[in-house]
């Protein structure tokens, strides 16, 4: 029975390799998308070269922060042979979806900002969610709302922006709807892209922090 329970945690344990096949394949998927329609831009001229490298990049430092960020946490939070855990799985898949999405839409050259940042939103509510399922498993000793009142403060911090964008065009003189959309494409992923910067060394700071007092 105990070399049962214990085949099945280590079952749970492969979990996160499965995750990590999808990351690669969303990885090498978006790149050869963005390749092919990076050689249509250059005719358009270094305007829309420029827009499209710092979409990219934005949307980038996303990924590579989700990436990243997610083997932190299956540290921190291992996958269990559990009913919660299976739930984290199939948000796991959620998520890589959404960054497949994410990269397929955002980096079209046709890209629309309100589809990103629905995206995104969506991404960070179920990255919420994830958190909410892995402390109720697992029940660690630290503040429950550093890593979770984030995303929603993320999800608020990026439509802030872009509302607020809105509201300064409406007192000056209103550009074309194609170029307010490529400004607000360009101004969305840039925010994307610092805010993930952000939430990365936020996130290094407190495991070091941590790391310190264990010494």
């Amino acid at each position: 029975m105990a070399d049962d329970v214990t085949n099945l945690a280590s079952q749970a344990e492969r979990w996160p390799w499965f995750i990590d096949v999808l990351f690669g394949a969303t990885a090498a998927l978006g790149l050869e998308k963005y390749g092919d329609q990076f050689l249509l831009l250059w005719p358009q001229g270094p305007i829309r070269i420029l827009q499209s490298l710092v979409v990219a990049a934005g949307i980038a430092l996303f990924v590579v922060y989700d990436i990243a960020i997610y083997h932190v946490l299956v540290k921190k939070f291992p996958f269990k042979f559990s009913k919660k855990s299976f739930v984290r799985l199939y948000l796991d898949l959620v998520m890589v979806f959404l960054l497949y999405l994410l990269l397929a839409v955002g980096l079209k050259p046709d890209a629309r900002w309100v589809e990103v940042l629905i995206i995104v939103s969506s991404w960070n509510f179920a990255a919420a969610l994830w958190h909410i399922l892995a402390r109720w498993e697992i029940k660690p000793k630290d503040d429950w709302r550093y890593a979770i009142l984030p995303h929603y403060g993320f999800i608020l911090c990026y439509w802030t922006v872009l509302g607020l964008a809105w509201l300064a065009l409406s007192f000056v003189a209103m550009p074309s709807e194609d170029t307010r959309g490529r400004l607000f494409l360009v101004l969305a992923c840039v925010t994307i892209g610092g805010v993930s910067w952000f939430r990365w060394g936020q996130v290094l700071k407190r495991f070091a922090d941590a790391t310190k007092d264990k010494r």
